[in-house]
């Protein structure tokens, strides 16, 4: 049980740690952390408002709400689907992928930090796990 406890709580610091630099870098470019995800989801690939719905377990009005925001700051644009002209996928604008660049670097001094401490092969490693978790954790919703 001991063990158990001190996981979740170092679990719950790391998350602590990650929320506060990522609320820290969000208000610093005023946008939300929805926002942020958005941007950073739809620069790695071609994405709608229902598959960002489903990747970030928030509902498509939810979603719907942040994109206008984007679109009023000028981050994102809504480019038409090929296939289906009543289809849009979203795409961060430069100014985004920059302010999406910005606030990911400031979680980068930290990791390579850990990097350093750690040795490459176990913070590879702990990034691998990190992903096979979300993956579990994705698949049990």
């Amino acid at each position: 049980m001991i063990y158990e406890n001190g996981m979740i709580i170092n679990l719950f610091k790391i998350g602590k740690y990650l929320q506060e630099v990522t609320s820290k870098a969000c208000k610093k470019m005023k946008i939300s952390h929805v926002g942020l995800m958005i941007i950073g989801i739809s620069a790695t690939r071609e994405i709608n408002v229902s598959q960002l719905s489903q990747e970030l377990g928030i509902t498509k009005s939810a979603v719907s709400q942040a994109l206008v925001c984007l679109q009023v700051k000028k981050l994102i644009n809504k480019v038409a689907s090929p296939d289906n002209k009543k289809s849009f996928y979203i795409k961060p604008t430069e100014k985004a992928i920059e302010l999406g660049k910005e606030i990911f670097d400031a979680h980068m001094v930290k990791f390579l930090q850990i990097k350093e401490e750690l040795g490459e092969e176990k913070f590879l490693m702990f990034f691998s796990l990190v992903q096979e978790i979300n993956k579990i954790i994705e698949n049990d919703k």
